[in-house]
Parts: C-alpha cells; sequence; structure tokens
C-alpha cells in the first residue's frame, strides 16, 4: 500500500464517518447558520481534509508530475484572474446572488480556498500534458446536458425560450463556484480520499466509491423522489468522475468536470425560469446519457487496471502520458 494513500481499513472507517457526519451537519442549526445550504459538500470536505492530515498524507489537490521548475506566478495569477472575471461579470443577481445569500462564510472560504488550489496547481504542474483531459472534462460535462436538451427537441418539438444572457452569466457563476469548491469538498473526499491517488485503484474501488457517494446524497433532507432520483443521479455521476480521475491521475480533471456539468445544468434552468421545470423533464435523457458514459469509462478502466486494481505504484506522469 502506498504511503499516499489510506489503507483499506481507514478507506471504509473514513467513509462511515463522512456519511455520519454529513447526516447529522444539515440538522445542526449551528452549522447549517456558519455553512448555508452548501453544508453537506462542505462537511464532507472538512472531515476529508482532517482525515488525511490526520494520518500525515499529502492532499494531492494536483499532479506531482510533470512538475515545473519555478513555481509559475503567472500561471497562477492568469487562473485567479479568470475565476474571479467570471464570478464578477456575473453579478451579484439572480441564483448567483440567491447562492451568496444562503450559502454562509464557510462555503464562501471554501469557494475561494478551492479557487487557491487550482492557481497553486497551475503554479506547480506543468498543465500542457493535461489539457486533453481538460478538453474531456468539458464534453462529458456538457454531453448529457445536450441529450438533455435533444429530448425536449425529440419530445415536444422545440424547446423553453432561455434568455441568453441569464444562461451565460449564471453558466458562469456555477460553473466557477462548481470547480472551486468541488476540488477541496466531494472531489478530496469521494476520489482523492476513497480512490486513491497511487495508481493501485482496479474498477471496483470505483465503483464502491460511486455507491458511497449516491448515498452520500441521501444525507440530506428532501423529498422521497426527489431523494431517490438525486442518489441514482450521483451514483452514475461518481461512476463518471471516479474513473476520469483514474485515467487522468488529476483531482482537478473531476473538479472541472463536476463545475460544467453543474453550470450548464443550472444556467439553462435558471435562464427557462422554473415554471419551465426542466429538471424534471430532462432528468431521464440525461441520467441514462451519463450512464452510456459511465459505462464507456468503466471499460476502459478496467483494461487498464482490472477489477481489483493492480496493487502496484504507479508513476504521476503515467497520467498525461497515457
Amino acid at each position: 500500500m502506498s504511503q499516499r494513500d489510506l489503507p483499506v481499513w481507514a478507506r471504509v472507517g473514513t467513509a462511515l464517518l463522512v456519511l455520519v457526519g454529513s447526516w447529522f451537519a444539515p440538522r445542526s442549526d449551528l452549522i447549517a447558520r456558519w455553512v448555508g445550504d452548501a453544508v453537506l459538500p462542505v462537511t464532507a470536505g472538512i472531515i476529508a481534509v482532517s482525515v488525511l492530515l490526520g494520518m500525515r498524507l499529502p492532499l494531492d489537490l494536483w499532479p506531482n508530475q510533470p512538475q515545473r521548475e519555478r513555481f509559475s506566478i503567472l500561471a497562477a495569477v492568469l487562473v485567479s484572474l479568470v475565476f474571479g472575471a467570471m464570478v464578477l461579470l456575473s453579478g451579484p443577481v439572480g441564483a448567483a446572488g440567491e447562492f451568496l445569500d444562503s450559502a454562509g462564510p464557510g462555503a464562501h472560504l471554501v469557494v475561494v480556498a478551492g479557487g487557491v488550489g487550482w492557481a497553486l496547481g497551475w503554479g506547480n504542474t506543468q498543465q500542457l500534458p493535461f489539457s486533453r483531459w481538460y478538453g474531456l472534462a468539458f464534453a462529458l460535462g456538457i454531453i448529457p446536458v445536450a441529450a438533455g436538451v435533444l429530448s425536449l427537441l425529440l419530445r415536444d418539438g422545440g424547446v423553453p425560450a432561455f434568455e441568453v444572457g441569464v444562461l451565460l452569466r449564471e453558466t458562469a457563476f456555477f460553473l466557477t463556484v462548481g470547480t472551486c469548491a468541488a476540488l477541496l469538498t466531494q472531489e478530496l473526499a469521494f476520489r482523492r480520499l476513497l480512490i486513491g491517488q497511487s495508481g493501485d485503484a482496479g474498477l471496483l474501488t470505483v465503483v464502491l466509491s460511486a455507491a458511497i457517494f449516491g448515498v452520500w446524497h441521501a444525507m440530506a433532507p428532501s423529498p422521497q423522489g426527489e431523494l431517490s432520483r438525486a442518489v441514482i443521479s450521483a451514483s452514475v455521476e461518481g461512476l463518471v468522475l471516479g474513473s476520469v480521475y483514474i485515467l487522468s491521475r488529476s483531482l482537478l480533471v473531476p473538479a472541472l468536470l463536476h463545475g460544467v456539468s453543474t453550470g450548464v445544468s443550472r444556467g439553462l434552468q435558471f435562464s427557462a425560469g422554473p415554471e419551465a421545470g426542466l429538471a424534471d423533464r430532462m432528468w431521464v435523457a440525461q441520467t441514462t446519457t451519463a450512464a452510456v458514459v459511465a459505462v464507456v469509462l468503466g471499460v476502459i478502466v478496467a483494461r487498464r487496471s482490472g477489477l481489483f486494481g493492480t496493487l502496484q505504484l504507479r508513476p504521476a506522469v503515467d497520467a498525461a502520458g497515457d
């Protein structure tokens, strides 16, 4: 077992700790007041950071290779400027304004810290070898949503009227917030911690992590119908995110995938208005498409690492070079 990862028994214990902690956190007035609506992911992130630091393991928020000879201040500043510009251009209006009001200071801090993690990752690691993985993340984030829109065209003969300005504004905001926050919360907890970074994970590890990721979504108080749908969607999403993480060897890639998927989905929903009910009408097509993507990626992972994994340490540079 690599010194960069938890032993199996510790991963099982941590998964239980995340589930139990995430059950109680949304039901605590004190925690909810400090974190707001983002209590579930923030709780998972705090537990993950605590476990990794307590076990004296690196966070591995970005790949260790290929390392830059010197820290690139320019790359770090550019990433910060891009994220900051997307948030500022969105403006504190609409759904973005509601999020800022309801998220709480703890959630705001996580978003900022995630942005810092992205900047440091780009400053420390050469990113050109990972460009195709970022491109794949963008594509995989958009494809299920595009399938949902296509289903509306085929079934209803058209789509609701979208406000283009609102679509761009909300997409930019939630893409940025989702990408930054996911890095230090759900990606750190369910990909970095449960799957591991050493390269010994096989398809079974991805499936188990995705199942726990789905159950984790059941910790949030919600109506029964919405709860079952959230668990299914999250489990499928977990398969995609976990597979992309194993194949890319970079936590930044699934974080970007999460941000793109969240940003495009919410941008469409808010630009069409709540009366359009896009989330309900597109859910079957989106989830089915994501499931197909998960199967394809799962086959690739199985061919590369097998069902149980190689249980051997692989160089981190494999991610960029494969």
